[in-house]
């Protein structure tokens, strides 16, 4: 409802979709929305506008799975100061997924309570 305030119509266009990114406080500029637009809705039109609450949401699931997860400091150890590299995101990212993925209904998402 607060998007129907804030863009005059819910056209599907990059534009209005980073804007929906940010209303939610994910990471998702215009070139990652265009993408997950042409990855939700591969050969359809939507730029004259999506009303369906489901077809938000899949856009949503697609930005949420591409959201990058990391902790603070981002040291191996707090004490030795030794960089983070790469791997070692792509293993944490792995391993919290995996714990998500575990606690998460067939639709990807997790009830509130948990």
């Amino acid at each position: 409802e607060k998007l129907r305030e804030t863009l005059i119509e819910l056209q599907c266009t990059p534009t209005n979709v980073a804007l929906f990114y940010q209303e939610l406080f994910l990471w998702g500029d215009e070139r990652a929305a265009k993408r997950h637009i042409e990855l939700a809705f591969p050969g359809r039109n939507v730029t004259w506008g999506i009303d369906e609450p489901y077809d938000w949401y899949l856009l949503y699931q697609i930005c949420l799975y591409e959201q990058p997860v990391w902790t603070k400091p981002l040291t191996k150890v707090a004490i030795s100061k030794q960089p983070v590299t790469a791997k070692d995101v792509r293993n944490h990212e792995s391993n919290l997924r995996k714990v998500y993925n575990k606690f998460s209904g067939s639709n990807g998402a997790m009830d509130a309570e948990d």
